[in-house]
């Protein structure tokens, strides 16, 4: 993401090191165990209600959406803020200016990507979609950022 920011900004890339383990650390500790779980509880709780097709994406997406998204858009917000500033107040400044449009603009992508995700790809292969979905979406908030 910080590669293509520097481009689409016309600077000069500069590998920051406390960037790329913040990252690294959120996909360690945050994305890859909630959505893993995530996931697989969307799973089973389609099946038990014995959905299938475009039923069960829709399902899907609804749940994701609406119950799934906003917080997991928080938690995002307010990890990777917190971890570049080291900062309770600052990092809650910055989630209160950015909750909104990084939301809006959450939305705009990953309703696209998830109705892919969940209509075409296997449960098992989910997350591996989603993280590399999660380059481009990386990439907009380091823009936001």
């Amino acid at each position: 993401g910080s590669y293509i920011t520097s481009q689409a900004k016309g600077k000069p890339f500069k590998i920051d090191s406390k960037r790329i383990g913040v990252f690294g650390l959120y996909g360690l500790l945050v994305a890859g165990p909630i959505l893993h779980w995530w996931f697989s509880l969307l799973e089973v709780t389609t099946q038990k209600l014995n959905l299938t097709g475009y039923a069960k994406t829709l399902a899907k997406l609804a749940l994701d959406r609406i119950l799934f998204a906003p917080g997991f858009v928080f938690i995002t917000i307010f990890f990777l803020q917190l971890m570049q500033t080291s900062s309770v107040t600052k990092t809650i400044e910055n989630v209160k200016k950015s909750y909104t449009d990084v939301l809006i603009m959450n939305e705009k992508l990953w309703v696209v990507a998830a109705t892919l995700n969940f209509q075409m790809i296997p449960v098992e292969y989910q997350v591996l979609f989603s993280n590399s979905v999660a380059i481009g979406w990386n990439t907009y908030l380091s823009l936001a950022n």
